[in-house]
């Protein structure tokens, strides 16, 4: 609890390397940082990041365990663990690796784009930096997802999906009406981790990036970091993790709202 109570304490307080005792300044900070054309940048994208990311983990998630739920297919001991790679790969191995693939000039991917016929990409450009980050950030993170999904979907009784079948339901009935509502829950549950696991990300951008071209990519984790160890700025970076503390805890107590009418 003392790093919590520290940071509120900061972020009532002008506190600088060069501030010997922090002056209480009231709600000055937080008025400055909600003014600051920066911060709200990087409010934008950090939603934008963040609702991206959990709607195509969790989506991905869901394709990737329906196909994975046939132990009669073949390798498919082999190809669960392989799944699981992009997920226990370190996030700045990742960056890195992801960066050579967006290079414009020797990408992987702009190669095949040119062998095709193509014009080269810039996918770490201004308006593609933040959709390219967050791709990598979904291909690093659905397969965590699909596993847990998958353990769902192998604990529903098998004689449900037998008896609908001897009703004459088809497979988009059955998933609609079967699978679907059972796993509401866990995906509920899961929903909520990643919300908060990806709100508050902070190395794969940072590693790819560093928040920019000019912002482009500026998250509020990228922000508060520079205003730490760059702007020497402690009280600037403990208001916005308070922003952040309160928005989490916003997203929190909204999913758990949704998981309790599932419920009831």
């Amino acid at each position: 609890f003392y790093p919590i109570f520290y940071q509120t304490y900061l972020s009532f307080h002008e506190y600088t390397l060069y501030t010997t005792i922090p002056k209480f300044v009231g709600i000055s900070n937080y008025l400055t940082v909600v003014r600051d054309p920066i911060f709200l940048t990087a409010f934008k994208n950090a939603l934008v990041w963040t609702f991206l990311s959990v709607v195509f983990q969790i989506g991905l998630g869901l394709g990737v365990a329906l196909l994975l739920n046939k132990p009669s297919l073949a390798g498919y001991r082999i190809f669960r663990s392989l799944s699981l790679l992009p997920f226990v790969l370190p996030p700045v191995a990742i960056a890195v690796t992801w960066k050579w693939m967006y290079n414009p000039l020797y990408g992987l991917l702009n190669y095949i784009i040119i062998s095709m016929g193509g014009q080269p990409i810039n996918f770490l450009s201004r308006k593609l930096a933040l959709y390219s980050v967050t791709w990598v950030n979904i291909w690093k993170a659905f397969p965590f997802y699909a596993l847990f999904i998958l353990a769902g979907l192998q604990s529903i009784p098998k004689e449900i999906y037998e008896a609908a079948r001897m009703d004459g339901a088809n497979t988009i009935a059955i998933f609609r009406y079967i699978t679907f509502p059972l796993l509401r829950s866990i995906m509920l549950i899961m929903s909520l981790f990643a919300t908060v696991w990806t709100f508050n990300y902070f190395d794969l951008i940072y590693a790819m990036t560093q928040g920019g071209p000019g912002h482009a990519t500026e998250i509020l984790a990228t922000l508060a970091y520079k205003n730490v160890f760059l702007k020497l700025r402690f009280d600037y970076a403990a208001t916005i993790g308070v922003y952040m503390f309160l928005i989490n805890m916003f997203l929190v107590i909204g999913i758990l709202t949704l998981s309790r009418r599932e419920r009831s």
